[in-house]
This record gives C-alpha cells, structure tokens and sequence, in this order.
C-alpha cells in the first residue's frame, strides 16, 4: 500500500532552518514531468510549511504537503502525499472521453476497431491505477531528504 498519509521523514539536515533552505532543488512548484528529471520543487514558508513535489514521470502527479519540525532527536517533515486536483481532473476527463470514444469504435463492429476500441477504454483506467497505488514521491523525498 502507498505510504501517504501521516508521513514523518527524519531529515540529514542539523536544523529547521537548514532543512528549508535545502530540501528543494527547483524553488517553485513543478509544471511539467520531465523524462531523466528527478529534482524535488515546491514553495516553503519561514516558518517551515511546504508543498513539495518531483519533476519525476509518475512523482509529478502528487504534492507532499506538511511542516517542518525540530526535536531533540533531529529535523522531521510531518505532512501528507495528495495527488494534485488537477492530474485527477485530467484523469477523471479523459476516462470519460476515452470510454465514449472507445464506444464508438466498439459499435462499428470492425475487428481492428474493436481491439482499438477496448484500449481506448482501458488505458485510462491504467492512470487511474497509478494514481491510486503509486509510492513515487514518497521516494523521491526520501531519497533526498532521509538519512
């Protein structure tokens, strides 16, 4: 199961302050997925709240949402991973056109529309899927940020 709610990540950094400063590659938040691109970006407040995400393929989907906070024991990232309203509306839009399109190719009844048709209604589905099960940014930070 994805690791998405109620994350602690004990940081390499020493302090709060350090762990602000560093635990970002891109200072802004990430637009498009880029092949080859694992930098972590997102926008972070002074007094240590974040939204972090990858320009990773699959990471750029989700946001990593929290605090930062110092124990004695060391510097930890508190928050929760959320897929990104935007990629689920995306996601949710192109099952329905795709499922409606691929009807359509369903209902010529050609053998190759029919194979095109059913892919047409389960590649959407396969999004979804990935959307739902993925620990792709949970990775990406920890590989970062962890010790």
């Amino acid at each position: 199961m994805p690791k998405r709610k109620n994350i602690v990540i004990k940081t390499k950094y020493k302090s709060k302050s350090e762990c602000i400063e560093e635990c970002r590659d891109i200072k802004n938040k990430t637009i498009m997925a880029m092949n080859l691109n694992r930098k972590i970006s997102g926008s972070m407040t002074p007094d240590g709240r974040f939204e972090l995400s990858s320009r990773a393929k699959v990471a750029a989907m989700y946001e990593f949402i929290g605090y930062v906070e110092e124990n004695s024991d060391g510097v930890f990232m508190v928050g929760d991973i959320q897929a990104k309203k935007l990629q689920k509306t995306l996601i949710l839009i192109s099952i329905v056109l795709f499922s409606l399109l691929g009807m359509g190719f369903i209902l010529t009844f050609d053998p190759v529309m029919l194979f095109i048709g059913v892919l047409f209604m389960i590649v959407p589905w396969i999004n979804f899927i990935i959307m739902k099960q993925s620990d792709a940014l949970y990775k990406e930070i920890i590989r970062k940020v962890a010790k």
